[in-house]
């Protein structure tokens, strides 16, 4: 299981592999994990992605320093 602020990269399974991103949030259900990653996009902001863990489309790379920050409530 992934973690909050884990650094992660695509790998051959999505669409965009090679690009790195962060686990934004972690919602465990039943059957699977769902996460939300967020991919920096220069000069675009950040782009969040929701992939689970059973499609095996990422892998870890690293830990954040520094996480976004949002107002919004879960």
């Amino acid at each position: 299981m992934f973690r909050i602020g884990d650094v992660i990269q695509f790998t051959e399974n999505h669409k965009w592999a090679g690009a790195f991103g962060f686990i934004s949030k972690v919602r465990p259900s039943s059957e699977d994990i769902k996460y939300l990653i967020g991919v920096p996009m220069p000069d675009q902001g950040i782009a969040y992605i929701f992939s689970y863990e059973s499609k095996n489309e990422f892998e870890k790379v690293g830990e954040a320093i520094l996480m976004p920050v949002s107002d919004e409530e879960d």
